[in-house]
């Protein structure tokens, strides 16, 4: 449910792996800021008390931090993001077939597509 609640809360841009989710809650528990139970099979987390005096000591930090991933996911760059990792996506797929006079071209495109950007930006 955390690694969905990240993924949505970025709108797609960052999933984190259960390897990095599990130790981290775990190093979180083991350092008193979450507490866990289980129920059902299933381990719930919730801050501790420390967990809630370390977060308000932290407000500031914190909400700094959520401004940026709003900034980022805002409408206008979403959109570039999903573009490029559209791109990204398409480039990976397709790997293999990098090669030789196609691996130039595509090399080209993006070239052309960055120095377009730059003079974008640069209006």
């Amino acid at each position: 449910e955390i690694i969905k609640e990240i993924h949505k809360l970025s709108h797609g841009l960052y999933t984190p792996s259960p390897g990095v989710v599990y130790p981290t809650l775990k190093a979180l528990v083991k350092e008193g800021l979450l507490s866990v139970v289980e129920i059902e099979g299933k381990k719930l987390y919730a801050l501790s008390e420390r967990g809630r005096r370390v977060l308000e000591e932290n407000r500031s930090e914190v909400e700094e931090i959520m401004f940026k991933v709003r900034a980022l996911t805002s409408s206008e760059k979403l959109s570039i993001h999903l573009s490029l990792k559209k791109i990204f996506k398409l480039l990976l797929i397709h790997a293999d077939e990098l090669k030789g006079e196609k691996a130039l071209k595509v090399a080209r495109i993006l070239e052309e597509a960055r120095m377009k950007i730059s003079k974008v930006l640069e209006e």
